[in-house]
This record gives C-alpha cells, sequence and structure tokens, in this order.
C-alpha cells in the first residue's frame, strides 16, 4: 500500500518525476523482473539521463501520480529521477529487512541513524531508500547490497515511511559518506595475508621452541647445585637427551660452578658416554630437582636465549679470576695440575669386568662413572685462548707491571741470588652464588663494542661508555670474569638495525652482528576499525584512489618489514581535520618504539639519536616559508638516503641503514618545497573539520582496540594489487598547486607566459626583452626585482627544458653589425629563410606587446 502523502514537500514540485513498471528480464538465468522507467508521455525513458529531452518529459509528483491513476494498472508505480546538479543523493539498501520477523540488519540501521533524512520502505518491503542532499561519485557494492548514486538513476517510491526518520531532506555529512565509501571498499575481496617475517617458520601444533626448553632448563639448573657427584652426572645424561649436542655447553657452564670443576675437556669425556649409555635421563629430573631445590616454576618461561659464546670455561671458586698474576705456580715434575683421566667405562664394560648388573637406572650411573671419580679435578687449564676472542683488557685491580703478560701465561718468576725467589701464595677468594649470579647477568646483559669505549645494554637497549657500565656493576670482581674470553663483543660495524631479523652469524666476534631491533610490542587483531577507515576517508576528501595509495603505502613496509619507500605523504590544510590524529594516534601506535615525530628543533640540532632505530617519522610543521630552501637538502638526505649517520651526544656516532618511512603534516600553505618533476611526494589538501562529535567516537574505537583492528586490515585484508616501495604518487590539483608556489619568481613568470596568462605573445624573443619584461612583471606581482639576468636566464633555461632553446643571432645595425642572445621557441615559420629573419620578427612583435604591459595605466583583459 502506497502513502504518498509522506513524501516531503521539498521533492514533490521538482519537475523530476516519472512512472515505472515491472517487465521481464532479458536474461533467461535471472528470474527477478526489471523495474523499467517511462515518461508520462508513454514513451520509455531512454537516451542521456539529464539531458534536455529527458527533463523535458520529467514531470512533478502530482503529475506523475495522475498519470498512474489514469493507466488502469498499465504501470505499477512512480519514480523519482536524480539528475546533473539537482544536489540530492539516494542511498539503496536491497535485503536488509526480514520479510518474516521485520527484523532490520545493523547496516541499515547505521545508515538510516547515519543519514538522519527521509528515508521509505522499497517496493519489496525487504528494502530502503534514503534520499539525502549533497553531492558525491556513485559507488556501489552488490556484496552488501548498497548502492549510493547521484545525479543519474532513479528511486521507486512508495511513501510508506520508515519509522522515526525524518520527514524531511536533510544534507549528508562527509563523515557519513565517508563510512559508507570504506563500507563499498571493505566488502571486495580480502587480499591474501602476507606474513610479516617471510623466514619465519611456526611451529606444528603441540610443538615447543627448543629456545622455551633451553630456558627452561637454565631457570632450574641456576637452582640446583653442581658439587654432588651423582646429580652431576644425572644432569649431564638429562641434558645429553634433552638438548643433544647443544646441551654440552649448557652442562659445562653449569658445572664450573663447582668447586672441583676441571675444564671442558674432562668433560667433553664423560659427556661422550652418554651416548652409549642403554638409560634415557629427560628433562623432567632436571625440573625435579629444580622444584626440590626451591625453584618456582613460571607460567611461561621464555627469557633471552643463552649465547653460545657466553658459555666459555668459569674459573673454579676458591681461586683468582683466569689470567690472574697471583695464581699460584705447578708443582714441580706436574702437568700444571691437570688430572686426566680415561672415557669412563661404559655398562656393558662393567658388566664383561665381573661387575654385578644394575638394578635400576641410579645403579647404571653410578656404576658407569664410579672409576673416574677421582678424577673430577681442581686445575684449570688457562693456558688458551679460543680463537676468535680479544684478549682480556686490563682490569682495574691487576698490579702494576703486568699489562703486558698475554692472556693465560703466568708472570716471570723474580731471578737473582742463588736462584729464582718463590712467589708468596695469596688466599684464594671464595664466592657465593650471589657472585655467580651477578656474574651471569653481567655476561648475559652487556656486549662490548670491540675498538671502542663503548658497551650494549641489552636490557635497557641503550649504548654506554665502559665507564658508566663498571658504575652500573660497582663490583670489580664481577667485571673481572666479564672482561675474560666468556665476554660478549660485536665489531662496531656490525652494529645494526634489522627488522627482518636476520640471525647472528656467530653470537660473538668479528662476524657477530648486533641487531638493535627487538620485535614488534604491538600485534593486530581481527575487530572494528570503521570510524578510523571513516577518518582516512574523510582525509582524502572521499577520494577512492587517494584512500587507497595511502592505505597500500601504510600497509607495505608493515608487511614486508625493513622496506624504504621511494615516496613520502604530505598532508596539509586548515586545523582541526585529524591529520594528526590519524598518523599520531593510530599509525605511530602500531610502530610503537620505532615510530616518532619529529619537528624544526629536531632537524637543525646537532645531535640526532632520535633517528636512531626509526621506521616510521611524522614530521609536524618542520618547515615554514623562510626556511624553505635551508631544509631542502637535510628532508631529501632523510627521505632518500641510503644509510644515516647516528650522532649521540657523548658517544661516537655510528652508521645505521636509513629505513625511516615519512609523513609531513602541516598547516601551512607551503609546507615543503618541491620542484615540477617531482617525483617523490603524494600531496593531500585536507577539508574542513567534521562535527567534533565524530572525533570522539574514534577516540572510543581507538580504546576499544581500533588500532590493533586497523594493523589486522592493513596487513591481511587491504588488497595490495602490484603496490610495492617504487610505485609512484598520484599527480592531482593539490600538488600541482604546491609546486607552483615553490617556484622561485623567474620560474613563476615563465609559467604565466607559456600558459597565456600574461598579455605577451609566446613565441622567440630576445633574452634582453624577457628579463626586462620579468621585472615589470615583478612590479605588479610585489616579488622582488633583484634577480639578475645572469641568474634569469639559467633559471628560466632549465625550467622551461626544450621548450626554449637559446642561441645567438647576428644582424646590422646601420652600418654596424650587433650580435644577440635570443630564446627560440617552436620551430622556424615558413617563408623565414633564416633563423635570423625569424628572431628579428619576432622580437618586433613581442615589443610591441611589452610596451603596452609596462605603462602603469594598462589593464590586461587576461584572466590571471
Amino acid at each position: 500500500m502506497s502513502q504518498f502523502e509522506a513524501i516531503p514537500q521539498e521533492l514533490r514540485q521538482r519537475p523530476q518525476w516519472l512512472v515505472w513498471r515491472f517487465e521481464p528480464n532479458p536474461n533467461p538465468a535471472k528470474q527477478k523482473p526489471l523495474k523499467v522507467p517511462y515518461w508520462v508521455n508513454g514513451k520509455r525513458r531512454r537516451g542521456v539521463q539529464g539531458d534536455q529531452a529527458d527533463r523535458s518529459g520529467l514531470v512533478t509528483l502530482d503529475v506523475a501520480l495522475a498519470k498512474l491513476a489514469a493507466s488502469n494498472g498499465h504501470f505499477t508505480g512512480i519514480g523519482f529521477a536524480f539528475l546533473p546538479g539537482d544536489g540530492l543523493i539516494g542511498v539503496d539498501i536491497d535485503k536488509c529487512i526480514d520479510p518474516e520477523t521485520g527484523e532490520v540488519s545493523d547496516l541499515a540501521m547505521q545508515t538510516i541513524a547515519g543519514c538522519d533524512s527521509y528515508t521509505e520502505y522499497s517496493p519489496s518491503g525487504t528494502g530502503v531508500h534514503i534520499i539525502v542532499a549533497g553531492a558525491t561519485t556513485t559507488f556501489k557494492s552488490n556484496d552488501i547490497g548498497l548502492e549510493v548514486f547521484c545525479s543519474s538513476q532513479f528511486f521507486t517510491f512508495t511513501g510508506r515511511q520508515f519509522a522515526g526518520s525524518p520527514d524531511t531532506i536533510n544534507a549528508v555529512s562527509e563523515a557519513e559518506l565517508d563510512r559508507l565509501r570504506v563500507l563499498v571498499r571493505g566488502a571486495r575481496p580480502a587480499a591474501t595475508p602476507v606474513r610479516a617475517n617471510k623466514t619465519a617458520v611456526p611451529l606444528p601444533p603441540g610443538a615447543s621452541d627448543s629456545r622455551d626448553l633451553r630456558a627452561r632448563l637454565d631457570a632450574a639448573l641456576a637452582h640446583i647445585s653442581p658439587e654432588g657427584y651423582h646429580t652431576w652426572i644425572r644432569v649431564g645424561m638429562a641434558l645429553y637427551s634433552a638438548l643433544g649436542e647443544d646441551g654440552f655447553r649448557v652442562w659445562d657452564y653449569w658445572s664450573s660452578r663447582a668447586e672441583n670443576y676441571d675444564g671442558p675437556e674432562a668433560l667433553k669425556k664423560r659427556w661422550a658416554s652418554f651416548g652409549g649409555r642403554g638409560v634415557v635421563i629427560t628433562e623432567a629430573t632436571i625440573f625435579k630437582m629444580g622444584i626440590d631445590s626451591g625453584w618456582k616454576p613460571p607460567r611461561s618461561v621464555l627469557p633471552s636465549p643463552i649465547k653460545p659464546g657466553s658459555l666459555s670455561p668459569r674459573p673454579p671458586s676458591g681461586s683468582e679470576a683466569v689470567g690472574s698474576s697471583d695464581a699460584p705456580p705447578p708443582p714441580a715434575g706436574s702437568d700444571g695440575g691437570l688430572i686426566s683421566a680415561g672415557p669412563a667405562p661404559r655398562g656393558e664394560e662393567l658388566i664383561q669386568a665381573g661387575a654385578k648388573a644394575p638394578e635400576n637406572d641410579d645403579q647404571v650411573v653410578e656404576a658407569a662413572a664410579g672409576d673416574a671419580a677421582d678424577s673430577f679435578a681442581v686445575a684449570v687449564d688457562s693456558t688458551v685462548v679460543p680463537d676468535g676472542y680479544p684478549l682480556a683488557a686490563a682490569d682495574d685491580d691487576q698490579p702494576a707491571g703486568l699489562d703486558d703478560i698475554p692472556f693465560g701465561e703466568s708472570a716471570p718468576l723474580f731471578a737473582g741470588g742463588e736462584g729464582e725467589r718463590p712467589r708468596k701464595e695469596k688466599p684464594k677468594k671464595v664466592y657465593d652464588d650471589a657472585h655467580w649470579r651477578a656474574v651471569d647477568d653481567v655476561l648475559e646483559n652487556f656486549v662490548l663494542i670491540y675498538g671502542e669505549d663503548l658497551v650494549w645494554d641489552r636490557r635497557q637497549r641503550m649504548l654506554m661508555k665502559l665507564s658508566a657500565m663498571r658504575t652500573i656493576v660497582q663490583n670489580s670482581d664481577v667485571m673481572k670474569f666479564w672482561s675474560g674470553p666468556a665476554r660478549n663483543w660485536v665489531l662496531k660495524k656490525n652494529i645494526v638495525f634489522d627488522p627482518t631479523e636476520t640471525p647472528s652469524p656467530e653470537p660473538s666476534g668479528p662476524t657477530a652482528t648486533l641487531n638493535l631491533f627487538s620485535g614488534w610490542k604491538m600485534t593486530p587483531k581481527q575487530g572494528n576499525c570503521l570510524k578510523i577507515q571513516t577518518l582516512l576517508m574523510h582525509l582524502v576528501d572521499g577520494n577512492d584512489d587517494m584512500y587507497e595509495w595511502i592505505a597500500r603505502w601504510l600497509a607495505y613496509p608493515l608487511r614486508n618489514p625493513g622496506a624504504k619507500m621511494e615516496t613520502s605523504i604530505i598532508m596539509h590544510g586548515d586545523e582541526g581535520s585529524g591529520k594528526n590524529f590519524f598518523f599520531e594516534k593510530v599509525v605511530k601506535a602500531i610502530y610503537g618504539e620505532y615510530g616518532y615525530v619529529i619537528g624544526n628543533a629536531q632537524l637543525e640540532a646537532n645531535f640526532n639519536d632520535w633517528a636512531s632505530m626509526k621506521l616510521f617519522m611524522v614530521a609536524d610543521e618542520v618547515v615554514t616559508r623562510a626556511e624553505l630552501k635551508q631544509m631542502k637538502g637535510k628532508l631529501k638526505y632523510l627521505i632518500s638516503g641510503d644509510s644515516i649517520i647516528i650522532n649521540p651526544k657523548g658517544l661516537p656516532e655510528h652508521s645505521e641503514r636509513n629505513q625511516m618511512n615519512f609523513v609531513f603534516l602541516s598547516n601551512e600553505l607551503v609546507p615543503l618545497a618541491l620542484d615540477k618533476t617531482d617525483r617523490r611526494y603524494l600531496v593531500i589538501w585536507t577539508p574542513p573539520a567534521l562535527a567534533r562529535e565524530f572525533y570522539v567516537e574514534v577516540a572510543q574505537e581507538i580504546a576499544a582496540g581500533g588500532i590493533e583492528a586497523f594493523y589486522y586490515y592493513l596487513m591481511h585484508e587491504l588488497d595490495m594489487g602490484d603496490f610495492n616501495e617504487h610505485t609512484k604518487p598520484i599527480y592531482n590539483d593539490a600538488k600541482d598547486r604546491l609546486i607552483e608556489k615553490s617556484l622561485n619568481p623567474a620560474e613563476r613568470f615563465y609559467r604565466e607566459w607559456a600558459a597565456g596568462l600574461l598579455p605577451l605573445p609566446f613565441h622567440t624573443v630576445s633574452v634582453q626583452q624577457l628579463y626586462d619584461a620579468f621585472q615589470t612583471w615583478c612590479s605588479r606581482s610585489g616579488e622582488s626585482k633583484y634577480t639578475t639576468m645572469t641568474t634569469f636566464s639559467p633559471q628560466v633555461e632549465r625550467y622551461a627544458g626544450q621548450a626554449l632553446r637559446k642561441h645567438a643571432v647576428k644582424y646590422e645595425y646601420g652600418h654596424v653589425v650587433k650580435q644577440r642572445t635570443v630564446f627560440l621557441v617552436g620551430d622556424q615559420p615558413e617563408g623565414k629563410a633564416t633563423i635570423r629573419d625569424w628572431a628579428e620578427d619576432a622580437c618586433a612583435s613581442f615589443e610591441q606587446a611589452f610596451q603596452k604591459y609596462r605603462r602603469r595605466d594598462y589593464v590586461a583583459d587576461v584572466e590571471s
């Protein structure tokens, strides 16, 4: 049933009405009939919508209703035609109402509320039509049944108003149009998810990372004493079973805490015997020992993995540090205090020798190593320096005169009198567990930068001087062990910032790398980010191509960590549109510590440690009009340079790969100076701000997880097409205006002259004539006239390119032959035998026009 009296008055009087009827669909695959429009004269509506013929067939609502009533059922209903320039938009939502329950979809309810204008049911009763005031380009999605059109098409009208909708036609907000555009874009097929780190391989279900197991074992072993022989053997066998050959370093490091530790070589003999045993002791044994010793297993244990280079042998407890000049000399005739023993007998060897067969696992362990118990000795072989390690640095407590003694060698004995004077023995220091925990912590946390007075603090993620590290540690005994071969070190040139997280070739040494990147702190999560997408759509003034380009530009370096984009974004306009809100509160938050906001203070500072470890930069009002040329070089270096020198205050500088991608935000008309051939920047002029309530809604969405959802959208849902780091930006009017405002006076004068905006013919002219015209133009435009002709000529020639060709022409002046330089424009005209004839006539023509232009009372009839 139709109720046409509900149709708003502002539509009733418009001559845009017609009639329509159902007709069979010519496509046999589709059963749904077509709604075919007709003019009230009975002819089917054809041709160009909105032309004179079309408009002449359209009528007011009353006339259309009269035609419908007089047709005796020939026509089905009335319709309203949208025409170019009518200031109306139609929003059509199909199949949004359940015919049985009357339930309205969320899409329809949100759109009806957002448009806040006259809404009515469609003829089927399962869709709605919304009429709003405004202008847009047509866009639609059949997947979600949403179509927004303007300037064409027609609506079938029923007059059955949707309950609660206004009785008037109201203007739609740009924010609502942007939201609808985002919904239509989101209805496209999602792109195949791309892994952020292509080298990472997920663990199979139920599998555990070996690093996690090793971390748990380390945590448990910290509470287990290696002094007991029975415990020592069981731990070794459990590590062999759990970690394979990698377990030896863990066992060796843990064993070095024992008083009778006899070095890695002796341990290797025991380790080799574990592979031939028939008994398998698992890591559960270590966990049980740790719990019995007071270890409390955390719910999730995954600390930083122990580096292989940090598991070198430790001096025995109760002795001085390795290499100390106070170590007692070996007894005469001995082998330096090393007690060697053959490999421990295997189980079957014990049986062959007449030993009783073991009845349980513990007896196997005890029998297998029983004969070697006495060989677990106290001495340390300190005469070998592992390859690739620097010599130990002299410690503050080392006696004077011993700095030149190679690491591991004893001090020379004193000669004189009747023979060599023996050294005085010093009491041996005994270190407790707290000391060894401190040593472990320092070895794990601090990395020496070889050849520099610098160390890297892993925990605080910063470079510091060695003296600062000593102040932090505040324990010379701990520093002695850190100064030994167990210390991790890297070369300064191998300090990298690598978001791809390429593993270091070695944990320590000349080929080792120190990666300043510590992983992404935010995880993308599927959720609602419609308001954030709508804000971006608003910033590009509803331009779908610009939205897509920016979204892909944001997504590419997230999907390809470390990608350096060859382009940047300039977004400027009146204050309040939300550009800072979007890029600082949303995009920068995704990058976390790898994102940063800079201004003039950072660019002009002598120290630039702010640029270290950065991937995304928001440059907020970095350049003003007076500083355009001065800052241009610095910005070009930051945007396009392959590397950047980091110069921290008080520390030596170092180089990092430049992986920063820039967005420039400004309220200025000219935020940056662009060249006419610029290919690096996408320029956006933002529209006025929306209502404050919209930005409040965006903030609420952010608080509800919108940033993580937008991150997920960029990573997994956005279709990237063939976009990559080399994709050139879209050229638009905003960029053209910015290029024009960036030109120097000579270039801007030529641009106006070549475009026909000056009353001066654009043809061949002498250089002097064109410079005189430029001086007059400067007076009229308020530009400085102090550009010399020597500067003016090459500036114009460079900007014009091939359009101007400088040429010297000789001509007679009375009885004297003179020469002048001209700019040749275009091809030589027919009938002009020589360039001289061509130049003389053209220059004379230009001179006449110029004399008129230079008169103060001259008024140009050309629009500027």
